[in-house]
C-alpha cells in the first residue's frame, strides 16, 4: 500500500489570494487581499511581488514581458516582470473595474466606473477611448486578434452586454447592447 501524495503549496500573502491564473506553463499571476499582485515561477519557486496600489487591485494581466494591474485607487500600473513599475496612469474616469489584454494586437482594454473603456498599447500609451456606455464597465474581454470586444455594464436597470468592433479608429461608441 503506497502513501498518499501530499499537495505542496505556497502562500502568496497573509491575507490570501483573490485569484490566480497560469500565464504560461511555468508562471502564475495572481492578486491578493492586501493590494498586491504576484508572479510565481514554478520551475525555481521564484516569487515577485508588485506593490504600489493604495486600494485593492481588481485585475491583473500580462502582455509580453510586462505585468499590468488595475485598482480601485484609480491607478493602472505597468510593471516589468522584476516588480519595478515603469508607467503609472491615474484615472480621471473613476475606479478601474476590469482589464483584458489582446495578446496578438498588444492591446490593453480597461473598463472604468464612469462607463468609459480606455485602450492602451504595450508601453502604456493611450490608444483610444470608448465612451458609449452610461454605467460602470465591470467586465471587458478583447478577442485574441484585438478586433472585437465584449463588455458588461452594470446599471440601475440591470446588466447589459456591449459589443464593440475595434477595426476602425478605436474611438467608436458601443454599437449594440443586449440585456443580460
Amino acid at each position: 500500500m503506497s502513501k498518499a501524495k501530499t499537495n505542496r503549496y505556497n502562500r502568496f500573502g497573509g491575507s490570501g489570494a483573490k485569484y490566480a491564473t497560469f500565464i504560461n506553463e511555468d508562471e502564475v499571476l495572481g492578486i491578493n487581499q492586501v493590494n498586491e499582485a504576484y508572479l510565481y515561477r514554478l520551475s525555481d519557486r521564484h516569487l515577485v511581488k508588485f506593490i504600489g496600489h493604495q486600494l485593492s487591485i481588481e485585475w491583473a494581466g500580462v502582455i509580453g514581458d510586462h505585468v499590468i494591474t488595475a485598482g480601485k485607487d484609480r491607478r493602472l500600473i505597468f510593471w516589468n516582470k522584476d516588480g519595478k513599475p515603469f508607467k503609472t496612469i491615474d484615472s480621471d474616469n473613476g475606479e478601474f473595474l476590469s482589464l483584458d489584454i489582446s495578446q496578438q494586437d498588444s492591446l490593453v482594454a480597461v473598463g472604468s466606473q464612469d462607463g468609459h473603456i480606455l485602450l492602451y498599447d504595450y508601453d502604456g500609451n493611450q490608444a483610444g477611448m470608448l465612451s458609449g456606455h452610461s454605467d460602470a464597465v465591470n467586465y471587458v474581454d478583447v478577442s485574441n486578434d484585438g478586433m472585437k470586444m465584449v463588455s458588461r455594464i452594470q446599471g440601475p436597470i440591470g446588466h447589459h452586454l456591449g459589443f464593440e468592433d475595434l477595426k476602425g479608429d478605436r474611438k467608436a461608441a458601443a454599437d449594440s447592447l443586449c440585456p443580460l
